[in-house]
């Protein structure tokens, strides 16, 4: 592969840059609130907040977790992490 602007005119292999990314929450709160929190910001009232939230836990298979810190769902053993 010519990577374009190259003056050699070499051929390089695929490359892949990435940032790790931080959870920008408040990971000492359960899952859901932290939903609930962020639906805010997006103009839903605390009725519906609650129901969107519950409905995304149930999409994405944790609505038993809902009650769980955000951080714990990440830990090895407790949460979503095997």
């Amino acid at each position: 592969m010519e990577l374009p602007g190259t003056s050699t005119g070499r051929s390089h292999g695929p490359r892949f840059n990435g940032l790790t990314q931080e959870f920008n929450v408040d990971r000492f709160f359960p899952i859901r609130e932290v939903l609930e929190h962020k639906a805010g910001y997006h103009g839903f009232d605390d009725a519906a907040a609650s129901e969107r939230a519950d409905e995304a836990l149930r999409t994405v298979g944790i609505y038993d977790k809902r009650d769980t810190r955000f951080d714990w769902l990440f830990r090895r053993g407790y949460g979503l992490v095997e």
